[in-house]
């Protein structure tokens, strides 16, 4: 996507509380992609996709769940496609962790707003009980004023939680209780920033891409959005990114430096976190570079259970944690041809799974946007 920049994107301009943030609707069809193809964002990140393609996202239940003072249900509640079909992979970080939903009505927010209004309580209540943390620091509770209609907002030292609506999405945030005053201030201006985005919409500032919302920042907010997407006509295929902060690097002293390679991270995925199959066998490994980062990639054969034989393709590539703005990717693509059929749809064949497994991982690539002032 170098060169051409926003000066061929066909745009309308959305502005938000600042008066700063444009996303801008990319729906040109590019003259390098294949027919139908379009460019979402996913993290700080870009990539090409079919242009049919959904988005997996939480239900208003996992938000309940989050938000529920002690957790009753041992049900995990994992991202999901509309029909119900589950994405595992799936992981939303900004500077702590962050559940969104698609559309829902006002009725299912007012429920969830009234879950965080009993959460909110249950912390104030828990800060007066206990007024010292273990390191005999104060613990100071607090309600930080938000600039989101109809926010939920609570704070404990540098703990926050909120919930807002973000277009007719909700969107829920906790910040991590391990990350300074600062760090966690930053992301909750970040997230009380948010903005609506729709797939397919590229914004024009530096920030955060993740399913129906764009949160801006200066660009060093910590982050991992790992997203799934499923193109409407093919559902035997799913397609996952991956976008976090560099982690590569000189190898950490108290780990095998033989673990923190991307083509570890390869053989990870398949051995040990990919386990919805009999079993599988390579078909082709070696080295892959994305977006000038030396990566490792991989293709394999799956045997399901039934003994039906599907495709799956893998690649990671590590940026240098030390580099200001490094990333690492990961994404994969597989096919699990059962989808498909139970739809009464041809399943793909080998040789357009494996062409557009290459387009995808051929596309990701850091979004290059000129810097704005982040919110304050």
């Amino acid at each position: 996507m170098k060169g051409i920049r926003w000066r061929k994107v066909v745009a309308q301009a959305a502005s938000c509380v600042l008066g700063l943030l444009c996303v801008n609707a990319c729906s040109a069809q590019r003259a390098d992609l294949p027919e139908g193809w379009r460019v979402e964002c996913v993290g700080r990140a870009e990539v090409s996709l079919p242009g049919d393609s959904e988005v997996a996202v939480f239900s208003e239940q996992k938000l309940n769940q989050v938000l529920q003072i002690v957790d009753k249900s041992e049900r995990p509640f994992f991202s999901h496609f509309p029909d119900g079909q589950v994405a595992d992979y799936d992981n939303l970080t900004i500077a702590g962790g962050v559940f969104v939903t698609a559309a829902i009505d006002d009725v299912t927010y007012v429920e969830l707003q009234r879950q965080a209004q009993k959460q909110r309580a249950h912390a104030e209540e828990w800060a007066k009980k206990n007024p010292r943390m273990e390191n005999g620091q104060k613990r100071e509770f607090s309600s930080p004023s938000t600039i989101s209609p109809g926010a939920i907002v609570s704070k404990v030292n540098a703990s926050y939680v909120m919930l807002r609506r973000v277009g007719k999405s909700a969107l829920l945030w906790k910040s991590y209780s391990n990350v300074d005053v600062k760090d966690s201030t930053a992301g909750f201006l970040a997230i009380d920033h948010a903005v609506p985005r729709s797939l397919y919409e590229l914004p024009s500032q530096i920030g955060v891409c993740a399913p129906y919302f764009f949160a801006p920042d200066d660009g060093t907010l910590r982050r991992e959005i790992a997203v799934t997407y499923r193109p409407k006509s093919h559902p035997d295929i799913t397609i996952w990114i991956d976008d976090s902060n560099g982690s590569g690097g000189p190898p950490s002293p108290d780990m095998n430096p033989d673990k923190q390679t991307a083509k570890y991270d390869n053989e990870f995925f398949w051995s040990q976190n990919y386990q919805q199959r009999q079993d599988f066998r390579y078909v082709w490994h070696g080295a892959k570079t994305i977006d000038g980062i030396k990566g490792y990639a991989t293709e394999v054969e799956l045997r399901r259970e039934d003994g039906t034989i599907d495709f799956g393709y893998y690649a990671a590539a590590l940026g240098d944690y030390r580099e200001p703005g490094s990333s690492d990717y990961r994404m994969f693509v597989i096919r699990d041809a059962a989808n498909a059929k139970a739809k009464g749809i041809k399943p793909m064949s080998h040789d357009e799974f494996i062409a557009l497994a290459h387009t995808v991982v051929g596309s990701l690539k850091r979004r290059v946007v000129e810097p704005v002032q982040a919110p304050k």
